[in-house]
């Protein structure tokens, strides 16, 4: 008998034993509390990515804005059309597409305006409700189908065809400029109206709170219980 190759078998075999059915049940229990708890944890981060991204979004959107202010007198564009003839190549992000960076011409809501799910991405949209499909309001009911992510705050000045004028705000810091909406406005009936609550089309997506840019550039998330509820509220009116 060779002795040397008997012993380096028994070697190898003991080397490249397999699992036993045991054991790979125990390594899959502990890769699935693994999982288990990274989860929540990658949850979180990616829900924080998003709400990041939705802040710089405004930012810009706000830069965009006072560009316009500086080259109009003072004056930000309007929200939009009157309910008689809406047309979203009225509305006020339209005005500050080239503001915002994009060519004149790159405006298309078959393309790449505000609508979700538009193939090319850009400053109006946030990360979660561009992807979502289902998006609610605040008071649970289907966004507006013609949903943008971001609203221009009328309630400065009690009307969605007149032009804001910044030089009328009073309390820069406290007055909403820029909100998520479903609708291209964010004013006080978006998210509070005395009509029914179907006609209320602000947005919440970032785990029920809403990020709101103000006049004086600064961006906030405030929680659907924090909105102001009263029409006269500074943050409404900017006064």
């Amino acid at each position: 008998m060779n002795i040397k190759n008997t012993l380096a078998q028994g070697r190898y075999s003991s080397d490249s034993r397999s699992l036993t059915l045991i054991e790979l049940l125990v390594v899959i229990a502990i890769i699935a509390i693994l999982a288990a708890m990274l989860l929540p944890s990658l949850a979180k981060a990616r829900q924080m990515t998003y709400r990041t991204a939705c802040q710089n979004n405004e930012r810009q959107v706000g830069l965009a804005l006072f560009s316009y202010a500086n080259d109009c007198n003072s004056y930000m564009p309007p929200g939009g059309s009157p309910w008689s003839a809406i047309d979203e190549n009225t509305s006020w992000e339209y005005k500050i597409w080239s503001y915002a960076g994009y060519k004149d011409n790159s405006y298309n809501c078959n393309r790449n305006c505000l609508r979700a799910h538009s193939k090319s991405s850009n400053v109006f949209q946030c990360p979660v409700t561009r992807m979502s499909p289902s998006v609610t309001t605040p008071t649970g009911n289907p966004a507006n189908p013609n949903r943008t992510s971001y609203g221009l705050n009328t309630s400065l000045v009690g009307s969605w065809s007149l032009p804001i004028d910044i030089r009328a705000i009073r309390a820069p810091a406290s007055a909403s400029l820029v909100s998520e909406s479903s609708f291209y406005l964010a004013d006080y009936s978006g998210y509070w109206t005395t009509w029914t609550t179907s006609e209320c089309f602000g947005l919440v997506p970032h785990e029920m709170n809403m990020n709101t840019l103000y006049f004086d550039m600064h961006v906030k998330p405030i929680s659907y219980l924090q909105i102001p509820k009263t029409s006269s509220d500074v943050f409404w009116t900017g006064k």
